[in-house]
């Protein structure tokens, strides 16, 4: 016998394809074109790039949580590097990689050999010596616990 949860969950799951079919295929029902108004058109063309700041900013001023404490973060200067070169060469076909390749130039010597952005297990002192796994396994910031998380708690 199956149980109630079972059914709802059919039933949630089936619903769910329902409204995912119908909502994708409006387009495709209606015999004339579809047109945006203009209001519409225009807003859309800022999508792309705020759905791209909304990931990349937090990343770029935050660490862990908490807004940096410095201006000695290689991130920043990375990020700053990467843009100088895509707004000086974007009309060329290799911009993109340009700009990766740059910030990546920029962010590499600024973390290796000044060791600057240092992850949460550097910074927190000699006591941490399973802070390798800590890195490896969770990158979350110490702030959900997990295995690596209890080992280090031990050492």
């Amino acid at each position: 016998m199956r149980s109630v949860t079972d059914v709802w969950t059919v039933l949630v799951i089936l619903g769910l394809a329902v409204i995912t079919v119908v909502t994708r295929s409006l387009f495709f029902i209606s015999s004339k074109p579809w047109q945006l108004p203009h209001w519409a058109q225009r807003g859309l063309q800022y999508a792309p790039n705020t759905a791209l700041a909304t990931v990349i900013v937090p990343e770029l001023v935050m660490t862990h949580g908490q807004l940096m404490p410095g201006w000695q973060d290689a991130r920043l200067f990375a990020a700053l590097a990467g843009a100088a070169w895509f707004l000086t060469h974007r009309a060329q076909r290799q911009a993109v990689l340009g700009t990766i390749v740059m910030g990546m130039a920029v962010y590499l010597p600024l973390h290796l050999a000044l060791g600057w952005w240092k992850p949460h297990w550097a910074v927190l002192g000699q006591g941490f010596r399973m802070a390798w796994p800590c890195l490896l396994l969770c990158q979350c910031g110490c702030s959900r616990g997990g295995y690596a998380h209890q080992e280090i708690k031990r050492v």
